[in-house]
């Protein structure tokens, strides 16, 4: 019986083909998600690079904010302590010339 064998013979090619087929759409689907995970990946990284730049700069602006604060600070406390110089010399001349004035 020769047909049999031919009837066998394609079912084994059709099912060679079908697993070929399949093989090659998981190839093709594993292709996809790996492109696709690596677009996420990069996506993933852009978006932290940013982020990291972000941090830096505010960081950078809060240190440069909290110097020129104490730098206010710092003039702030100059200015006091020369006007309590100006008062404490005030004071003393007025000192001396009251007793400049009683001798």
């Amino acid at each position: 019986s020769g047909g049999s064998d031919d009837s066998e013979r394609v079912r084994d090619l059709e099912h060679r083909l079908r697993l070929e087929e399949a093989a090659r759409l998981k190839a093709e689907e594993t292709a996809a998600r790996t492109k696709q995970d690596q677009e996420e990946k990069s996506h993933l990284a852009s978006a932290l690079e940013m982020q990291i730049r972000e941090m830096a700069k505010q960081r950078k602006e809060d240190v440069v904010k909290s110097s020129q604060e104490m730098e206010g600070a710092t003039l702030d406390e100059m200015r006091k302590r020369h006007a309590a110089e100006q008062l404490a010399s005030l004071e003393k001349k007025r000192r001396e010339d009251a007793e400049d004035r009683l001798e």
